[in-house]
């Protein structure tokens, strides 16, 4: 099985076991198709001693384990870091409230605890510590305009040359915030489009 990445043609090939993960971790924050992507993306990007994946909102932690489960099923060794303010953030209308007794079980059920890694704070906050070198970002936080235009201006500097920004929920009618954040940031950098649907993808470039 293949999956083409819509804008940029890139094909990449998933093994037998992968849409069978997918399936298992699909949920209503990212479903099996929005996984696979998700796999592909990891399976492209470039893996040093100090890359790591950054995930912004993490919810209960679901993505986080099907991340590091793909990782580790190819000899990735790496962190998976989960930025959420959990039960500090009070939820609205289209930003639902984490649950860290939730991501703990989920995390420590996949005996992941060593991988998977939780920072629970705003991600305005957290963008100080990190060092500069993700491989994979991957923004799924706050959907309002401007904590997603924090997001992208803290974080994206934040990731390697080369590396891979994959932003959830691009949609329109349910998420405006999020697509005039996206669009106003990229409208003016050379970083390349991979694949745009309800989620975009990029690969940073300098």
């Amino acid at each position: 099985m293949y999956v083409e990445f819509n804008q940029s043609g890139h094909q990449v090939y998933l093994p037998k076991w992968l849409p069978t993960l997918a399936k298992q971790f699909g949920s209503g924050m990212m479903d099996e198709k929005e996984l696979l992507y998700l796999a592909s993306t990891i399976m492209l990007a470039k893996w040093e001693n100090d890359s790591y994946i950054c995930e912004i909102g993490t919810y209960i932690g679901l993505t986080s384990v099907f991340m590091a489960k793909v990782a580790s099923n190819y000899n990735i060794h790496t962190t998976v870091l989960s930025i959420d303010p959990f039960e500090r953030f009070n939820p609205d209308e289209v930003n639902p409230q984490g649950n860290f007794n939730s991501y703990l079980y989920n995390i420590k059920m996949h005996n992941l605890e060593g991988m998977c890694i939780p920072l629970a704070c705003f991600s305005k906050d957290a963008a100080r510590v990190l060092s500069p070198t993700i491989s994979v970002l991957v923004i799924d936080g706050s959907h309002h305009y401007d904590d997603v235009s924090k997001d992208l201006n803290l974080y994206i500097p934040k990731v390697k040359n080369d590396g891979y920004i994959f932003i959830d929920d691009y949609v329109s009618w349910a998420y405006p915030g999020v697509c005039r954040a996206v669009d106003e940031y990229f409208s003016n950098k050379s970083h390349a489009l991979l694949h745009k649907s309800n989620y975009v993808i990029y690969r940073k470039q300098k």
